[in-house]
Parts: C-alpha cells; sequence; structure tokens
C-alpha cells in the first residue's frame, strides 16, 4: 500500500510538472509561482516549508507503518 502511495505522489508530480511546463509554453514566459511575500520574509518561507515536509514524512510514516 505504501508502494502504491509513493507511486501516485510521484506520477503526480510528473503530471503537475508537464502541467507547468505547457503553461510556461504556452505563454512564452516563466510562471510567477505563488512568492513568499505572504508569510513576510524568505526565512519564515523556508521554515515553513520544512514545517510541512516534516508533517508530510510524519503522516507518510504513519500511514505506511500503522497497518502492519
Amino acid at each position: 500500500r505504501g508502494i502504491l502511495l509513493g507511486s501516485g505522489f510521484v506520477g503526480g508530480e510528473g503530471l503537475l510538472g508537464v502541467g507547468i511546463a505547457l503553461v510556461a509554453v504556452a505563454k512564452s514566459r516563466r510562471p510567477d509561482g505563488i512568492g513568499t511575500e505572504w508569510l513576510g520574509s524568505e526565512a519564515a518561507a523556508m521554515l515553513f516549508g520544512a514545517a510541512a515536509f516534516a508533517v508530510f514524512i510524519a503522516w507518510f510514516f504513519r500511514m505506511v507503518k500503522g497497518k502492519d
């Protein structure tokens, strides 16, 4: 089950990357992105990203190990 979930995340990320590339080609420029201004500083954005990643890893670990 964990392998299937991980494969889905990898496949979904690949499809999202292709979609972003198609938008960039259609507009003939790079996408703007969401930016970091809404968090105040770049350091806060990095901490927010690291915390979100840690929460995701903890959830993924519980999902995979909790089923045994």
